[in-house]
């Protein structure tokens, strides 16, 4: 079994900003990625200056590159994180690849999107339908926009998404609307539809249309979805608190209800910006230092 102070699970931007801050405090880590990045088909991240448009990839391997010389962090190490168990003051984490001691844990995976079964969606995933306007709402400015997603997202996404088009409908995909919320729409002029969705039609990965299962359709170039999120197994299995919405309850210093496990990135909260995640990744491996040199 290999020992390091810290483990960090997940290797997209918030586990990578762990791991640097930590490499940078002359902390042993090393860094498990399963190697299926929920931002993997995106063209490129966004709002994160000096790196706007770079694709994902490039991201991971620039950062990689510019970590060689913190030779106390290794990885990627590519394999899934199987069980976390506790060893008295340490913990332990079993992975495909072996198992690994260490004095803190930071857990980076990411979410699960739950996508509604469309045919159509899973193609169109990444390319015409997103689920970020602050990532992808200027690339597809004053197109025709579809936001799928419950009623109750629908008011909330419609109008926010109203800064990028002005041409916006709005599909509940068979939950039914209230005459108060289809009200809510006609007066904001969007077109409001709770019918199910029969299929996405597309030429490649750019939508074309809309169809619904009564036959009826609406040209569309773009799609928001809204769309359950839920925790990985591994997270679920360490029976972290979570908030009314499934994301992992944290301090002021990311430490989780667990003591000796930090949280960072979209596993905390459903404002998920690689900015953002890199950022807390940072907060982590900063607080994890510290608590590291004044136990010592």
């Amino acid at each position: 079994m290999q020992e390091f102070d810290v483990v960090v699970v997940g290797g997209g931007p918030a586990g990578l900003s762990a791991a640097l801050c930590l490499g940078r405090a002359r902390k042993s880590v090393v860094v498990i990625d399963a190697g299926s990045p929920r931002h993997a088909v995106a063209e490129g991240v966004h709002n994160l200056i000096t790196r706007e448009g770079m694709p994902p990839a490039e991201l991971r391997a620039v950062t990689w590159e510019q970590m060689r010389p913190y030779t106390s962090v290794e990885g990627p190490v590519q394999a899934r994180v199987n069980r976390i168990t506790q060893d008295q003051k340490h913990w332990v984490v079993e992975s495909e690849s072996g198992s690994f001691r260490c004095r803190a844990v930071v857990i980076a995976t990411g979410v699960i999107d739950e996508h509604p079964e469309i045919p159509g969606y899973k193609e169109l995933w990444g390319h015409s339908i997103h689920q970020c306007p602050f990532c992808h709402g200027w690339e597809v400015q004053d197109q025709p926009a579809a936001v799928i997603g419950a009623p109750e997202h629908l008011l909330h996404m419609a109008p926010m998404l109203s800064g990028w088009t002005n041409d916006i409908a709005v599909f509940s995909n068979g939950v039914p609307m209230t005459d108060e919320q289809k009200a809510i729409f006609k007066k904001a002029n969007v077109p409001a539809c709770d019918q199910p969705i029969a299929d996405l039609r597309r030429s490649g990965t750019q939508l074309e249309e809309i169809v619904l299962e009564n036959g009826s359709s609406l040209a569309r170039s773009v799609i928001f979805s809204v769309t359950s999120q839920r925790q990985v197994p591994l997270v679920q299995a360490l029976e972290l608190e979570l908030n009314e919405m499934g994301y992992i309850v944290v301090d002021e210093q990311l430490q989780t209800s667990r003591p000796g496990i930090w949280a960072a990135g979209d596993v905390t909260s459903r404002m998920q910006q690689v900015v953002q995640s890199a950022a807390q990744g940072l907060l982590a491996g900063a607080m994890i230092t510290a608590s590291i040199n004044m136990s010592s």
